[in-house]
């Protein structure tokens, strides 16, 4: 335990915070926060040293006397207490590769700290919301990385995050601090200048070098933010490299959909904010997820109230969801509640582009509307990762490599591209990847899937890849659905479940296509199998009534195909002892044997045959409603000769 003496305050001020040394406590406006006695130790050993840098092995010596300790726990002390701090947590600074120092002064005894150079980052005008944590971990990184690189996909607050990181980890500890933004520098050789404008080096004769600015740099200690990389990668890195190389005391966070990938460099990946999931109903849970809090802050600015009910917050958490919590996304939809309301945004976002709109008039004009920003990635493609993104754009959820190349892969490009091309956007953060029991699965964010099927759309071989999307599915189900009277297994069932979305748009699409409605049939049939184990009548019922409305209109009758849909249909209708249902699909049977039968009576019969003998036997248990059915469907039974037919019959 640290000693104070007797001189000491009995309380110390951190920001908004009270330091009790009395009671050993942290109070907030009179309310305890909880904070562990060795963070409660380092925090008093930061301010015994009145603004001076404490190296990380003294205050390991202070605070674990005659232990051996390592730099981990330290800095799973120094994270405690910041998370403790909360909007206080810049009373603590980290100066990179020493240690850290107290920055707040104790009550009536203002601490005589440095005063640091130029400061030149933008004024921020709200808080930021949802980021905590990488906060936390962040400035733990910047005690033991000259370079951090913070990547994500557009809008997600890249550069937000890294301003408010640079002022935790900079008051009183580094001389200049700036940040160069690099959006608008369009060439190479412009880079050293934009750098050297930014930390305050004008050169009296206008020339500017590498050496020139490496050697200015060498003179003080300096933080530095470079802002969006990406269009300028390559440069960016060779020149950050030798600047890290040849100037000791400069620190570097830099922001980009990519990384830098050069020594040194310490990547973090900018998630998207948090989002309630589809089962999230009550409004108290609905708020306390950061991407609701973003929207409810931002609506707090207008002038027209918004609502705050529970039906109000299951349509943010609808928003938000449809935006993956991607803040810049986010804000422009705010923007538009007070034209529009609450659920005149959300019926709209189905045209999103035209929806997302009116940023604000001081930001970036990429930053304006949703579009600019995916286009400002977007453009900057090689064409083959332009026509693979719009390509993977068919998948409506999650999918694999295995699944990209069947869909993707053409002539023009190969399968062994198609990874390459997939590697590379992923690495441009416009495709997300998850890691689950050692298997890595893809996704594209919502929006970035809307922007780029716009791009397919508007391509001739959309149907094309369209219509390998909806066969590659069937493909994946149907050895298991073809024995769909056998009780469904585990792989199926989960294959099922985890393609959903996917399922669903194909067979969406493949009735929507007259030349595809028998892979749609195909496909009803093989998805068969999960209705029935899930009871999901009314999802069977839509389906089976575009595969009737097809085979009543269709010029060329696939027997087999048929058979299928109508076996699984009558079977779930059974399973679930829907008699009205059952009746009906009997019905429609019969009136299909009468069309059959202008076509082929001998065909007719066999149909006639296996519907009374199936139907009366798994509708045993409904009673009368089988022996309805087995005389429906046999009345004309045997005023017909068997004989065998051929399955496909033309009209």
């Amino acid at each position: 335990m640290l000693d104070m003496n007797m001189q000491s305050p009995k309380t110390i001020a951190v920001g908004s915070c009270e330091l009790s040394l009395v009671h050993q406590q942290l109070k907030r406006a009179g309310r305890v926060i909880p904070l562990g006695g060795r963070a409660f130790n380092v925090l008093l050993c930061l301010i015994e040293k009145n603004g001076e840098v404490v190296t990380k092995r003294e205050l390991i010596s202070l605070v674990w006397p005659r232990r051996e300790v390592d730099e981990n726990t330290l800095e799973a002390a120094i994270s405690s207490l910041r998370r403790a701090l909360g909007p206080d947590r810049v009373a603590i600074s980290t100066v990179a590769g020493r240690g850290y120092r107290f920055i707040e002064s104790r009550r009536n005894e203002p601490v005589d700290l440095p005063t640091s150079g130029l400061v030149g980052l933008p004024a921020t005008m709200s808080r930021l919301i949802g980021r905590n944590s990488a906060l936390d971990q962040l400035m733990i990184v910047a005690g033991r990385s000259r370079l951090i690189t913070l990547i994500g996909a557009g809008g997600i607050g890249k550069t937000r995050l890294a301003i408010e990181l640079v002022r935790c980890i900079s008051n009183g500890s580094y001389d200049r601090v700036g940040m160069a933004e690099l959006a608008p520098v369009s060439r190479d050789e412009c880079l050293p200048m934009t750098i050297a404008s930014a930390v305050g080096f004008i050169p009296p004769d206008g020339q500017m070098s590498f050496e020139r600015l490496a050697q200015f740099l060498q003179q003080k200690r300096t933080l530095l933010i470079l802002d969006n990389c990406e269009h300028l990668i390559e440069a960016s890195a060779s020149l950050v490299d030798a600047l890290l190389r040849s100037t000791p005391s400069l620190q570097l966070i830099a922001t980009s959909r990519e990384a830098l990938r050069i020594e040194g460099e310490h990547i973090y990946q900018v998630s998207p904010l948090e989002v309630p999931g589809a089962a999230d109903e009550d409004q108290q849970s609905i708020s306390e997820y950061s991407a609701v809090q973003l929207l409810e802050a931002r609506l707090s600015r207008g002038q027209v109230p918004h609502s705050s009910d529970a039906a109000s917050a299951l349509i943010k958490a609808k928003i938000c969801r449809r935006l993956d919590g991607i803040p810049l996304a986010i804000e422009l939809a705010a923007a538009r509640v007070e034209v529009f309301g609450l659920t005149g945004v959300w019926e709209d976002l189905a045209n999103a582009f035209d929806m997302l709109t009116g940023g604000s008039r001081t930001s970036l004009p990429r930053q304006r509307t949703l579009a600019a920003t995916l286009s400002w990635s977007y453009d900057r493609l090689p064409v083959d990762e332009q026509t693979v993104l719009a390509r993977l754009s068919v998948f409506s959820s999650q999918f694999s490599l295995e699944a990209a190349i069947a869909v993707v892969a053409s002539l023009d490009i190969p399968p062994p591209e198609v990874l390459d091309c997939i590697v590379n956007l992923a690495s441009k953060s416009l495709v997300s990847f998850v890691t689950h029991d050692a298997e890595t699965s893809y996704r594209l964010l919502e929006m970035t899937r809307v922007y780029a099927q716009e791009k397919l759309s508007g391509n001739h071989e959309a149907k094309i890849i369209l219509k390998r999307h909806a066969q590659y599915f069937l493909d994946l189900l149907q050895s298991a659905a073809e024995n769909w009277h056998r009780p469904a297994t585990h792989s199926y069932m989960t294959r099922v479940e985890t393609y959903g979305e996917d399922l669903r748009a194909a067979l969406h699409w493949c009735f929507m296509q007259p030349c595809s409605a028998v892979l749609g049939i195909k496909l009803t049939t093989a998805l068969l199998p999960y209705w029935t184990e899930r009871t999901l009548v009314s999802e069977c019922r839509l389906n089976m009534t575009r595969a009737h409305e097809y085979l009543e209109n269709c010029t060329v009758f696939d027997y087999p195909t048929a058979t299928s849909a109508y076996k699984g249909y009558a079977r779930l209708l059974s399973n679930n002892e829907v008699p009205r249902e059952a009746e009906r699909s009997a019905v429609r049977s019969s009136q299909f044997s009468d069309q059959l039968d202008d076509i082929n009576p001998a065909l007719a019969a066999r149909w006639q045959l296996w519907a009374a003998n199936h139907m009366t036997g798994i509708f045993q248990e409904c009673g009368e409603l089988a022996r309805r059915v087995a005389s429906l469907l046999s009345v004309r039974l045997h005023q017909r000769t068997f004989a065998p037919a051929r399955y496909r019959v033309s009209r």
